[in-house]
């Protein structure tokens, strides 16, 4: 199974709250990872990825989103876990339902439009 949450880091707890760092690796839908692909210099914050995980990325089929949140100090494992899981699911949902490009190439030649879209 590929990784989707990865955490990277957790901070020092301050005023309580205690700081975690991630990667999030949402699958892009087929039609959009042309949007999605990545330059060949792009590196993960995930230091360990492999070149397989990182070339997925660069070509636009996954891509990665740096997410951070606070939780109080004392909070169980499968709290934070949870929280993390929410936090992918809602990021997996833009990736899946982006519409930006829904128009993307869409023109007119003075006479007609012609429809694009991705």
């Amino acid at each position: 199974m590929a990784k989707r949450i990865i955490v990277v880091e957790t901070g020092n707890p301050w005023l309580g709250q205690l700081s975690v760092t991630c990667a999030l690796w949402a699958t892009v839908p087929s039609n959009l990872q042309v949007k999605y692909t990545q330059g060949t210099d792009w590196k993960s914050i995930y230091a360990d990825a492999t070149t397989t995980e990182i070339a997925s990325i660069q070509a636009g089929s996954v891509t990665e989103k740096v997410f951070s949140t606070n939780v109080p100090v004392g909070t169980s494992t499968a709290v934070i876990k949870g929280i993390l899981q929410d936090a992918f699911a809602v990021f997996q949902n833009s990736v899946t339902n982006d519409n930006r490009y829904q128009f993307y190439g869409t023109f007119w030649d003075g006479t007609s439009w012609t429809n694009g879209g991705l």
